[in-house]
Order: C-alpha cells, then sequence, then structure tokens
C-alpha cells in the first residue's frame, strides 16, 4: 500500500505507512518485512535529501540482508547508497556501490531491480564522465530488461533518461519520441513525479524545436502539477531550470532572473550542471539588459565550467555570439579557441554549425559557404539557428551593398519570427520574442534599404513603405505580407530582370544543355532540372514520375540530396491535388486561406508543369514547329517542380513558358531511362538485378584498378525474413523487400549502386570509399531500417550487414563477395541487426552466409543424417497413420540426430492455448510424463512467433555432485507456423556439459518446425 503512495507522490502518507510496516515488522523479528519498510524509507529520505539518515540505516541493515544472503535487499542497499554518494557527488564510491547493486541482484535473479543501479550508472557517465555513449548503452541495456519482464515503471525512468541524453546532444526528434512514450506510461501508471519530469523534458524539446504551442501546453500542465504534488528535491532544481531557459528563450528577462536564482538557491553539488547554466544565463541577460558585456563575470563562469564538459560548449559559443554582437572580436576569437580544445570531444551536429556560423561572421568567408551553413540548418531544422544566418546574410549582403539581396534575407528572419510567434498562445510573450530577437533592428535596416532603392524615384511608394515599417515596429507582424508585395513592387521599379531573362530564354542555352547529354538518361535528368533552378534562382526543384503500379507520385532527379519526408507529402498531394500546369509568385498574397497556407510551410513560391506522354504521330511536326507547348497527349507521366523558400525569385511568366519546352525534354529521357532500365532491374525492388550487377561491379573494378582507386562491398540480408513471410504472408513479404530497396537507395549517394543479390540478399558498392567509412554507410542503412518500423513496433524488422574494401581485402571480385559474404555471416551468428567490416579473423570464424545452415554442413556423415531425418519426416506427410505416432516417429529421430536429452512439441490452439504437450527422453520408448522446460521460454515465442537457440540460465536443474555445478540446459525452440497460423512449439535441450546449440542446428530445427505444422 505504502508504495502505490509513494508511486502517487502522497510522501507523508507514503512514510507514516512505511515507519508503521517498520515497526510491525520488528515486533515480530520478520527481516524481510523490516527490509521492505527500510528500502520505502530510504526512498523516501533520498527524495527529501535526508542523505546522511539514509547512509545510517543503509549500513546498519546491509550486514544483516548480506549474512542471510538476502540479495535482493542489498542488493537494494547498495543502489540507495550509490544514490546518496552520487549527490553528494563521490562519483566513484557512487559507482562501486551501483555496480556492487548490480551484481547482488544479478545474484538473486532480480534482473528488473538490476535496471535501477544499470540506470544510474548511465548517469555518472553522462553527468560527470561525459561519455553520452557509455550512458546510452548502459540505459538501453536497462530498457531491454524493463521491457523483456514489463517492467514499465522502470521503463518510464530510463525513457525520460535517454530523452534527456538525446536533448543534450540536439536530436530533438529521437528525444520527443522516447519523451512522448514516457509521458504516456508515466500517467497510465499514476507515476506521479516521473510524470513530472517527462512533462518538464518534453516542454524543453518543443521549446528548442520552435514548436511553441505544444511547449505552452506542457507548461501550463507542470504549472498545475507543482502546485498540488510533492516534487523531489531534484526534480524541482531541474524545474526551475526549465523555467529560467523558458523565459530566457521568450525574452522575458526579469522572470528568467528569478528562476535562475531559485536554481542556483536550490542546487546541491550535484545539481552543478544546473547551477552553473543559471549563473551563465544571468551574465547573458545582463548584457541584453544593460549592453554592458561583463567579461571579468564571465572569466569566473569559464573557471567554474572547466571543472565538467556538460554544457561548456553551448555557454562559450553563447557568450561567443554576444562578443561579437559586441563588437569585441579578439574576445569572440578567445572563446572559440577554448571551443575547439573540447569540440572533438563533445562534438554535436547543433554545437558544432554554431560554431561554424560564428565563424564565418568573424572571418567573413564566402555567400557560398554560408549558404552551405544554411543548408545544414535548415536539413536539421534548427530554426532559431536558421534566424541568425538568415540574419548573417541579410548584413553580408548589406556590407557589399547589394540591397535588394540584403532586403531578402532580413525579410526572410521577419517572416520566419512571424511563423513561429503565431504559435505562442500568450501576446505578452509574443511581444517580448519580437523584442529579444531585433525584430526593431531588422526593420530598421529594412526601412535603409527602401530608401537607398527608392531615392528621388518613386514618392508615393517611399511613403508607403515606411507607414508599413512603422506599423510593423508595434504590431505583432500582422502586416509582413503587404511589406512583402510592395518589395515586389520596387523590384519592378528599380531592377528589371530583361538581360538575365533574354540570357536563359535563348535557345541556344538549352541546345548547349542537351549536348551535355549522354546514355545516362536519369543524369541528364538531374542536368536538366539543375538548370531549371539556375535559371529561375529556385531554392530546389524535383522532377517527379507516377509510379502506374502504385498510382504513387516519386522522385526520379532533384536539386537536393535530403528532403523531409512529411515535407515531400505535402508537395505530393499539392500537385496531384493541381493535376495541371501552374505559378503561384507569392504565397503569402494568392493563398488567402489560412490553413491552406500553413500546407506551403516555407515554400514562398512555386512553379509545376505536368509531363505528359506524347503521341508518337505528332512528335515529328512538334519539333519541326518548336512549339513545344502546343503538343497532344495521352495522360500525365509526372511532373516538373520548381519552388522557393526565399522571397525574391524569377518566377514569372517567362520562365514558366521556359519550363514548358523543359518539360518535353523531361519526357524523352524518362522514356530512354525506364527503357533502360526494364532490362537491367528487378521487377519488385526497382533496384539492379544480379546479372546487370554483375557487369557494373567488373566495369567498376576495371577502372579502379587502372585508376588506383578504393571502393567498398556490402552484402546485406533482412533478418529472419522466413518469418516475415510465413506470419505476415509473401504479399507482406514482398512489400518489406521493396521497402528496404528503397532505403538503401536512399541512403547511398547516387554515385553508388546496389542490386539485388537473390531471396532478402541486397549487395551494394560505394565509390572512393577507404578504411572505416563503407563501415559508417552500413551502419546508417541498418538504423534507418530498425528505425523505419516496417510491420510494427512489436514486429521489428531488421537487417544485417557484411563489409569488404577494394584493394585491403581483395583483388578480385568474388574474392570481394566472399570476404563481405563472411562478414555478414559473422553479423547474423553473434546477434544480428549488426554491421561488420571483414578482417582476417573472421577468417576462420565465418563461412558464405547461407540459407542451407545446419542442413548441408560439408560432414558427409552428419549430413546424411540430416537429409535423411528430413526425408523422413516428409514421408511421414504421406502416411495414413494417427498424428500422435508421427509426432512420436519425429522426437524420437530427432534426439537421435540431434544428439537431444530431451524433445518436446507443443500444439497451439487459435486462442493460444496450449492443447496438447508431447515430451520424449532418450533412452526410453514411450512418452515423457512429467517433461522438464521453461514455461517463460514458450510464452515468449506463443507472444511473437520467434524461434531461438539459448543457455536457460534461469532453470538450474538439479546440482550436480561431481562439480558442483546447476545442470543448465542448452534450448532450442522453434514456431511451427502454416498459413500464419501458429500451430506448433518446437523444444530441445541438452546439457551444456555435453553439447551447446549454434545457429546451424537452430537453422535446421525450424525448417523440421515448418514441415511439423503441415503434419499437426
Amino acid at each position: 500500500m505504502a508504495n502505490i503512495f509513494c508511486l502517487r507522490n502522497d510522501l507523508d502518507t507514503c512514510r507514516r505507512l512505511a515507519i508503521e510496516a517498520y515497526l510491525e515488522a520488528k515486533s515480530i523479528d520478520s527481516i524481510e518485512s523490516v527490509l521492505d519498510a527500510l528500502i520505502l524509507l530510504n526512498k523516501i529520505n533520498i527524495w527529501k535529501g535526508k542523505y546522511y539518515l539514509v547512509l545510517r540505516l543503509s549500513k546498519k541493515y546491509l550486514e544483516l540482508a548480506l549474512n542471510e544472503k538476502l540479495y535482493k535487499y542489498a542488493g537494494s542497499i547498495y543502489n540507495h547508497m550509490g544514490l546518496v554518494y552520487m549527490f553528494t557527488e563521490k562519483i566513484n564510491l557512487a559507482k562501486e556501490c551501483f555496480e556492487k547493486s548490480i551484481e547482488l541482484f544479478q545474484k538473486a535473479n532480480e534482473f528488473v531491480e538490476s535496471t535501477r543501479p544499470i540506470n544510474n550508472i548511465g548517469i555518472i557517465y553522462a553527468d560527470y564522465f561525459d561519455e553520452t555513449d557509455k550512458a546510452m548503452k548502459y540505459m538501453k541495456e536497462g530498457i531491454e530488461i524493463s521491457q523483456k519482464y514489463n517492467f514499465v515503471q522502470s521503463e518510464v525512468v530510463l525513457l525520460n533518461n535517454i530523452g534527456e541524453l538525446y536533448l543534450i546532444i540536439n536530436e530533438y526528434e529521437k528525444a520527443k519520441e522516447v519523451v512522448e512514450r514516457a509521458v504516456k506510461l508515466s500517467k497510465e501508471l499514476e507515476y506521479k513525479d516521473m510524470y513530472f519530469v517527462a512533462m518538464k523534458n518534453l516542454a524543453a524539446i518543443y521549446l528548442h524545436t520552435g514548436e511553441f504551442d505544444k511547449c505552452f501546453d506542457c507548461y501550463y500542465i507542470l504549472q498545475e502539477k507543482f502546485k498540488e504534488s510533492n516534487i523531489s528535491k531534484v526534480n524541482v532544481t531541474e524545474y526551475y531550470n526549465f523555467l529560467s531557459e523558458f523565459y530566457y528563450k521568450f525574452g522575458k528577462w526579469d522572470e528568467a532572473i528569478e528562476f535562475c536564482d531559485k536554481t542556483i538557491e536550490n542546487s546541491t553539488k550535484f545539481d552543478i550542471k544546473y547551477k552553473l547554466n543559471a549563473i551563465s544565463l544571468k551574465a547573458l541577460i545582463k548584457y541584453y539588459k544593460t549592453g554592458i558585456l561583463d567579461k571579468k563575470e564571465i572569466n569566473k563562469i569559464r573557471d567554474e565550467f572547466r571543472v565538467r564538459n556538460t554544457g561548456r560548449r553551448d555557454f562559450l559559443l553563447r557568450v561567443a555570439y554576444v562578443a561579437i554582437q559586441n563588437g569585441d572580436i579578439d574576445y569572440a576569437l578567445e572563446l572559440l579557441e577554448e571551443d575547439a580544445e573540447i569540440a572533438e570531444k563533445v562534438s554535436t551536429i547543433y554545437l558544432d554549425i554554431v560554431r561554424k556560423m560564428l565563424i564565418i561572421c568573424i572571418e567573413d568567408w564566402g555567400i557560398q559557404r554560408s549558404l552551405e551553413v544554411l543548408k545544414l540548418v535548415r536539413d536539421n531544422r534548427f530554426l532559431e539557428l536558421e534566424l541568425f544566418i538568415y540574419y548573417m546574410l541579410g548584413e553580408k549582403f548589406f556590407r557589399k551593398q547589394e540591397y535588394y539581396k540584403a532586403a531578402n534575407y532580413y525579410l526572410m528572419v521577419l517572416d520566419l519570427l512571424k511563423r513561429l510567434s503565431k504559435k505562442i498562445p500568450d501576446e505578452n510573450f509574443r511581444l517580448a520574442y519580437f523584442s529579444s530577437h531585433g525584430k526593431r533592428k531588422i526593420i530598421q535596416k529594412v526601412s535603409m534599404i527602401i530608401n537607398i532603392l527608392l531615392k528621388d524615384k518613386d514618392e508615393l511608394l517611399t511613403k508607403k513603405a515606411n507607414e508599413i515599417l512603422e506599423k510593423l515596429k508595434y504590431s505583432d507582424m500582422k502586416d509582413i505580407d503587404l511589406l512583402i508585395s510592395l518589395f515586389n513592387k520596387i523590384n519592378k521599379t528599380t531592377e528589371g530582370n530583361s538581360k538575365e531573362t533574354k540570357e536563359y530564354l535563348n535557345i541556344l542555352q538549352i541546345a548547349r544543355l542537351i549536348e551535355k547529354f549522354n546514355d545516362d538518361y536519369k543524369n541528364n535528368l538531374r542536368r536538366l532540372i539543375r538548370f531549371a533552378v539556375d535559371q529561375s534562382l529556385a531554392s530546389r526543384g524535383f522532377i517527379f514520375v507516377n509510379n502506374e503500379s502504385t498510382n504513387e507520385l516519386e522522385i526520379i532527379a532533384s536539386t537536393v540530396d535530403n528532403v523531409d519526408q512529411a515535407e515531400l507529402q505535402k508537395i505530393k498531394f499539392i500537385v496531384k491535388q493541381k493535376q495541371r500546369a501552374f505559378i503561384l509568385k507569392n504565397v503569402f498574397k494568392e493563398i488567402k486561406n489560412e490553413t491552406e497556407r500553413l500546407l506551403f510551410g516555407d515554400i514562398k513560391s512555386m512553379i509545376c508543369i505536368p509531363i505528359f506522354r506524347a503521341r508518337k504521330e505528332s512528335l515529328l511536326n512538334k519539333v519541326e514547329r518548336r512549339k513545344m507547348k502546343r503538343f497532344s497527349n495521352d495522360k500525365i507521366i509526372g511532373y516538373f517542380y520548381l519552388d522557393s523558400d526565399i522571397i525574391f525569385n524569377r518566377f514569372d511568366q517567362t520562365t514558366f513558358e521556359l519550363m514548358k519546352m523543359l518539360s518535353y525534354i523531361a519526357y524523352l529521357n524518362i522514356e530512354n531511362y525506364y527503357l533502360k532500365i526494364s532490362s537491367s532491374t528487378d521487377k519488385l525492388t526497382g533496384i539492379y538485378n544480379r546479372k546487370y550487377f554483375d557487369f557494373l561491379f567488373d566495369e567498376i573494378l576495371r577502372f579502379s584498378k587502372i585508376n588506383n582507386y578504393s571502393f567498398s562491398v556490402i552484402m546485406a540480408d533482412i533478418d529472419k525474413f522466413k518469418n516475415v513471410n510465413d506470419i505476415f504472408g509473401h504479399q507482406k513479404g514482398d512489400e518489406i523487400l521493396s521497402r528496404v530497396a528503397q532505403i538503401i537507395q536512399n541512403n547511398i549517394r547516387h554515385t553508388d549502386i546496389v542490386g539485388r543479390y537473390g531471396g532478402e540478399e541486397f549487395i551494394i558498392i560505394l565509390h572512393d570509399t577507404e578504411g572505416n567509412e563503407g563501415l559508417k554507410v552500413a551502419e546508417k542503412i541498418r538504423k534507418e531500417v530498425e528505425s523505419a518500423n516496417l510491420i510494427n513496433k512489436d514486429y521489428p524488422v531488421t537487417i544485417s550487414l557484411g563489409v569488404s574494401n577494394y584493394p585491403q581485402h581483395g583483388q578480385f571480385k568474388d574474392e570481394l563477395i566472399e570476404n563481405a559474404d563472411k562478414a555478414l555471416y559473422h553479423a547474423k551468428n553473434t546477434g544480428r541487426n549488426k554491421a561488420v567490416l571483414w578482417d582476417s579473423s573472421i577468417r576462420d570464424k565465418a563461412v558464405r552466409f547461407d540459407k542451407l545452415a545446419g542442413i548441408v554442413t560439408g560432414n558427409t556423415v552428419q549430413d546424411q543424417r540430416i537429409v535423411s531425418l528430413m526425408i523422413d519426416v516428409l514421408n511421414l506427410l504421406k502416411l495414413d497413420i494417427k498424428v500422435e505416432c508421427k509426432i512420436f516417429e519425429i522426437l524420437s529421430r530427432l534426439i537421435e540426430v540431434m544428439e537431444v536429452q530431451q524433445a518436446i512439441l507443443f500444439t497451439i490452439e487459435e486462442d493460444l492455448s496450449i492443447n496438447k504437450i508431447y515430451a520424449k527422453k532418450r533412452k526410453q520408448q514411450k512418452w515423457h510424463n512429467c517433461p522438464r522446460y521453461n514455461k517463460n521460454i514458450i510464452e515468449k515465442v506463443l507472444y511473437n512467433r520467434k524461434g531461438e537457440f539459448l543457455i536457460d540460465w534461469e532453470d538450474i536443474g538439479k546440482i550436480d555432485p561431481a562439480t558442483g555445478k546447476p545442470d543448465w540446459q542448452s534450448v532450442i525452440v522453434a514456431p511451427s507456423i502454416i498459413n500464419g497460423r501458429l500451430k506448433g512449439i518446437l523444444y530441445l535441450s541438452v546439457p551444456i556439459k555435453e553439447k551447446e546449440f549454434d545457429y546451424n542446428s537452430y537453422n535446421f530445427i525450424c525448417k523440421i518446425a515448418d514441415i511439423i505444422a503441415a503434419i499437426i
């Protein structure tokens, strides 16, 4: 009962009940009950920060628990002592206690309880050693145990901590996924303290991703929960730290300072990272409020941060940015030099991009480098950084006196501020947000540009512009659309495009483009879309083709390597909805419906031209007349699409007409491309077939030998693919093959090649790679397949990969493929869902990965026995005898051939209940009535329909009198599935002192189990 109140954060009731239980247990001299009460009291005292009391009680009862061999309780006591040492910064003592706690829990077979110290060691690695990889490893191990034993309470804690780790390394989407699950589970469990922590973490994530509406929802819930709940001291500090960041983000300086002070006041040695963050925020706020950069105070904070790296880079880069704003470049360089010292050890995409941006500001790198960084920012959707780089580009163009381009980027800042501010529900917060992000400063720059551009040209337009700008200073950006429209008028007044228009309309330019075409039709399409983007000043372009089998649009050529899938779906929706040629010069002006306008996201303008399949009889006339836009057609086969996320571009009627001409050239190349690939690609997956891939491999190898190039070969195989076909059907299996092929293509360069090598096996060649580069790509593919959720979360589809490199691992095609295949086998044989690089140590450990593993072994005598057994089992299908007799014969033969002690077959009803248990024991000629098996293993197969081979450490059995060791069993368990229905489970066991099953044995038994499904 006390534990329930503990989960609900009713600490006073929990403490009262725990003390009552403790006194009652002492009165009846029940050691276990005393220890139960002690564990609960320790939890409460840790929450309340009464660490001395925890240590006193723990040391008093630890010896008792150990003497009585009550290892579960001793494990809990060591864990609590570790927490106290961790909270008081005695880290080495804490780690020793947690390790001892894990050891004792596992000794007591309390694997679930071991997740607590496992999690705590992860915290130590994250918060004290700055080793997030090791921290993540421990926490994911804890998650696996929690999920295996359905221990939701522990899973919630671990999910929260993993979410915080992802937040630290700026992987916000991953953080969001795990923390949203933590919120859901803690709410269902009524685990109030963890619900509060999860909600705080979710709010922090939304704060970073610019999802301010969701952030405010969490903020309101947190305010409510904080008033009504007993929150632990550590979590109170974290909450205050979040509020200081929350108010800082929105420019509410006074409120931010208030909660910085509360964070500092509430911090302990354990919470030092929050204290340092609060002190650093106060120093930055002082600058924003007064304009004074207090370097003496900053340097003092730098000294304090040198003790640990957590948060240090973030602080240094924030201050460097302020120093640049303040014009103190030397100080900014000093800070960046210090950042460089720790950048290798503490590296995240976010922090590395910020560093690049600051260096660009100081060293005045070219526009192209700035645009490259902008692409990185957009790809990762770091919206706050996007604001900064737009402003930086505006400043660069302003200094170069390219005022029109400068205005474009200044207006991009205002536009993004407007879109972000729409998600801020509170008007005071909204206005503070504008103010803290320099809205007035930007408006002032735009005003200067207008006056320069319109000087002595158009007094009426100048007056109108200044009226709008003055209004924007005090409003919440509602009039930004008017300003954009006005700038388009200024463009026509000041800078015509007639010269450039004549350039790209000149038919000679298209002729020169066509001269570069060859029989690589896909590359021709890339050249075509690149040309269109360059001529129109678009941000990007796509050529879509319609997949007739799925009626889905697919990208055949584009100017960008990566595109957000959700955004791509929106584009496809817009294009398919229109089904005609259209041009939108200004989304703000032309789309009145706010909901429809939101669909366009960052897109400001777009052009889309359908690509028609031309009638053969009209082609000659069209070319002769050079009136391509009038050709007749049968149907739309695709679309030529451009868009721009910048405000000013050449999306006009001239470009529109040019696009119509280019769309016909696109049609010819699409037709030729599909004609070529129809004879060289696998129809199911759309990648190269084996025959054509072998031809390309020979060409690549010849070229590499002549030019001294290196490349990597990757062999990939879908794990347990047969189970997918058996459980979900061949149609689903085909879909999985197709999607895996697509994932592979999406994660390699267009210069790399991929082919289907047979069944569920793929082969990839990566150009110009060496060392671990091929392995990194293989690991990237593995992660993408694992996270793609190809079936569902309860049945993950994974892939194993093997890598070899030319020339290090082979000079010949067969040698390279064989070594990659051996590495693949090694990945399969050591747990699957891995990527392995071939090395000499694998040579003797692995053979070619083979679906006949365990059936054809190379040992003539054993192969004959195995094949004989399979023939006998297959013959039983034809015999007209009782099923029971068939099962008896199969189990007897399995015991003989596999040399096992016991063979069991469970027949399964449709509701997944066990119908009958048929068991046969070695050297017995009758049924065995009391078989020995692990019920947990059987229940696991009933649940996930997956087989496995393992050592059953849970079932000790009898102690061997000779060795004093338990009689542990090596076990194979395999489901018998037919037409997607689980009909039986085959279970073989043998003492590990006799033999231990390997993958070959397991693979063979799986095949036998499949045959048995047809018998029972």
